[in-house]
């Protein structure tokens, strides 16, 4: 009897509770070799520029801001350095890659972001402990 109650509350669970951290993680656009790592902070996810060829990239800052699930639809906003405006996007994630709709106006533009895999720590060089002095 236990076990089919917990399938039945399984079952009845919305799915949003299931994807909440999915988008947590390392994701990279290839055209110009960007990474962004996103994060949750409260109720929604962020984005934070890690890394990218583009020179006028503010490495650093949150590209993608307030990123929610709603009836199973991402909805936030995302800076355009372009444009130097934050936008209305959506995301549309399917596992190892996910789709970044942004929205100016009446025009859309749609780029392909996929899942990367963290860099791994630097490791700190280790201190030196002989004495210059001998």
């Amino acid at each position: 009897m236990p076990l089919l109650l917990i399938f039945l509350i399984l079952l009845v669970l919305p799915t949003e509770l299931f994807s909440q951290d999915s988008l947590a993680g390392r994701w990279a656009f290839e055209e110009d070799n960007t990474t962004v790592e996103f994060y949750q902070k409260n109720d929604a996810f962020f984005g934070k520029l890690v890394a990218s060829d583009n020179p006028n990239a503010p490495i650093g800052t949150d590209v993608f801001r307030e990123f929610v699930l709603k009836n199973g639809k991402w909805k936030g906003k995302i800076y355009s350095i372009k444009r130097n405006k934050v936008l209305n996007a959506k995301l549309t994630q399917f596992e190892e890659e996910m789709k970044v709709t942004a929205s100016f106006g009446f025009l859309r533009k749609t780029l392909v972001w996929k899942r990367v895999e963290p860099l791994p720590p630097v490791e700190e060089e280790e201190a030196i402990t002989e004495d210059p002095n001998d």
